[in-house]
């Protein structure tokens, strides 16, 4: 070996290792600024979500990798298995007001179906254009307030990098919908991403679903896994949220292209892409009010296991 290729050998070794130092660097500036936000706030939060339980011990973020099959990986200062993702306090911020302002629409919507379940239908069927050109422009709204912070599609968790690939399929099979899927497909996936609270519980239940049934009547086994979200799921506000949707489903018999649609969708799912694993399972753990592990004797407040006594029979 040359003593010139040497000399650039070690130039190249020296780079690396100053291009690591300065990656630190930056990484424990951003660390004390996140740190010095977090105690000036009210809200006690810095630019980072960065507990990813209720254990204060851990909280520190040690270092963020980025496989090259995709994702985030984020680990905690004490905690064996990595989180996926990586919870910027601003994005999580957005992410939130997109989903409110969503679930509220809903909502009214249902609130109007409660008073009067015929006259509502009568508005869809009557004002169909008006209603769904309504739902669209919110949509779009919702999509483009997100498109500051939304995320490249090759960095979601692999459950949302698999939601997105049959939302990408949806759109060459119904060209007539690519935008309205465009916009429901980035919605949703960053919601996956940002929100483990729904994210968890999805990632638990859907596969559930049983696609020899699906095919028979999507909507009779889309209501059968959402029973199974509610035997699981005592998180009060979640469960009232997805008994609309499941309230709504019928809905679906009045549109023949859209149930098939919904059939297709869940029917190209690969539900092995979807499921926790290990590193999932370890974190969903802490999130309290949900029954992870389907064992009788649940109790939400505590978020323990409670066995029932057996009553001895008395010796006469």
């Amino acid at each position: 070996m040359s003593k010139k290729h040497n000399q650039k050998f070690r130039q190249k070794q020296r780079e690396g290792a100053n291009l690591e130092k300065q990656k630190a660097g930056a990484f424990e500036f951003v660390q004390k600024i996140n740190f010095i936000l977090a105690k000036i706030r009210e809200a006690n939060v810095g630019m980072m979500e960065t507990t990813p339980s209720k254990d204060p011990k851990k909280m520190a973020i040690t270092r963020v990798l980025f496989p090259e099959d995709g994702g985030v990986i984020t680990y905690f200062d004490g905690v064996e298995l990595p989180v996926k993702g990586f919870c910027y306090g601003e994005t999580v911020e957005t992410v939130n007001e997109v989903k409110k302002t969503g679930m509220g629409f809903l909502r009214g919507f249902f609130v109007g179906m409660e008073h009067n379940k015929v006259k509502m239908i009568l508005f869809v069927l009557l004002f169909r254009k008006q209603f769904l050109t309504i739902f669209f422009d919110l949509l779009e709204r919702l999509d483009r307030r997100m498109q500051r912070v939304r995320q490249k599609p090759e960095r979601y968790c692999l459950c949302a990098r698999e939601i997105y690939r049959v939302f990408n399929l949806m759109m060459i099979w119904y060209p007539a919908w690519k935008i309205i899927l465009e916009d429901l497909r980035n919605i949703i996936c960053m919601v996956l991403e940002y929100d483990d609270a729904y994210r968890y519980p999805f990632q638990d239940v859907i596969p559930e679903f049983n696609k020899d049934a699906g095919k028979k009547d999507i909507v009779k086994e889309l209501k059968r896994v959402l029973d199974i979200e509610f035997k699981w799921d005592h998180r009060t506000g979640v469960v009232r949220k997805l008994g609309r949707i499941k309230k709504l489903m019928f809905l679906l018999g009045f549109q023949k292209k859209l149930k098939e649609a919904t059939k297709r969708f869940f029917l190209e799912l690969d539900l092995d892409r979807i499921k926790l694993d290990e590193a999932d399972r370890f974190h969903a753990k802490f999130k309290w009010g949900y029954n992870w592990d389907h064992k009788d004797g649940y109790n939400p407040e505590r978020h323990t296991y409670e066995e029932k006594e057996e009553k001895k029979e008395e010796k006469i």
